[in-house]
């Protein structure tokens, strides 16, 4: 991209929006005005947007939105919203001449590339090398799945729809699980266990399928309303035995399924893994069992041991991601 130019950015998830103006140099690029709305605080995104750009008095000639949904040509539809983006709609009404829309996975996979060191956290160092192919799993709103190309003169990198394969239990409690949860539903993904909700029904398995009895400040906590996840991992780190047991079951299938995406991808260059859960909490959680889960897998289980596995603790990374997906697709 010659010389400076600025850029609409957004990370449109399916509880918050993260929304920010990149400017972009031959050096790289840096984030102003950068701000966190609520989306359970607009009727639509347009709207949100709208009073983005009237408080900010400035109107960018291209963006680029990451979307927690199934992106089209023209019209996106969020998977845990009922909203949707109409790009040729959102040009017209914000004055925006070029406007791009990517997955927000594509998005968050990107930001592998552009991420500081101090951007990581290591599980396992793996022996990986320098391979160009990285897989990513992001447990949040929903459970993100995508994978990264990236080394000298190569990127690409996709969101998927991974997240809603079909679970495969492992062990006799995770058949359990599963029974338990065909009586709600007669699809499950590792989605409907690895995300905010999905921990929320593990927990409700853990103390009425497994009988076991959470502290009373938890029990108060999850009457009075709201998102769960958040109380259920505190919960934990209070050492309330339910939302301990839940915890450990969500690392558990979360290995799994982060070792069936790493050998499906052969992703030595690594296993990233984001989100919303895991950056709040991976200082007091025990990763033993996402560990031994990740690396069970029969024949390949000496393989696993090559696979680098990092979590991302930045809080923008989509942004990040967002941004440098933008600056390859708008170079000339």
């Amino acid at each position: 991209m010659g010389g400076k130019m600025q850029m609409l950015v957004a990370d449109i998830g399916g509880t918050k929006t993260d929304v920010a103006l990149a400017l972009f140099s031959a050096e790289g690029f840096s984030f102003k005005e950068r701000q966190r709305f609520s989306n359970d605080d607009f009727s639509d995104p347009l709207t949100l947007f709208s009073r983005y750009l009237s408080a900010i008095n400035t109107t960018p000639e291209i963006a680029c939105f990451a979307i927690a949904g199934i992106v089209g040509e023209r019209i996106t539809q969020m998977t845990n919203r009922p909203w949707s983006i109409d790009a040729e709609h959102f040009k017209q009404v914000l004055g925006v001449k070029r406007l791009v829309m990517i997955n927000d996975l594509t998005a968050f996979s990107s930001s592998v590339a552009v991420l500081p060191k101090e951007a990581f956290w290591t599980l396992q160092d793996g022996h990986g090398g320098k391979d160009s192919v990285y897989g990513i799993l992001a447990p949040g709103t929903g459970l993100g799945e995508g994978m990264l190309l990236h080394g000298e003169d190569l990127f690409f990198a996709r969101g998927s729809e991974g997240g809603h394969t079909d679970f495969g239990p492992q062990g006799e409690v995770q058949e359990r699980l599963l029974r338990w949860t065909l009586r709600e539903m007669k699809h499950v993904s590792y989605e409907a266990f690895l995300c905010g909700s999905g921990l929320s029904r593990i927990f409700r398995f853990v103390t009425e399928e497994l009988g076991i009895v959470p502290l009373a400040s938890v029990s108060t906590a999850l009457q009075q309303g709201g998102d769960q996840a958040p109380i259920i991992s505190s919960g934990a780190i209070a050492h309330c035995p339910a939302c301990r047991e839940a915890l450990i079951l969500f690392l558990d299938i979360l290995g799994s399924e982060a070792g069936n995406l790493a050998l499906k991808l052969l992703a030595k260059g690594g296993v990233f893994l984001g989100g919303g859960i895991l950056p709040r909490l991976y200082r007091d959680l025990d990763f033993s069992g996402f560990l031994r889960n990740f690396k069970a897998k029969g024949k390949m289980s000496s393989l696993m041991e090559d696979f680098p596995i990092r979590l991302i603790l930045a809080d923008d990374a989509n942004l990040q991601g967002c941004a440098f997906y933008a600056s390859r697709f708008f170079q000339p």
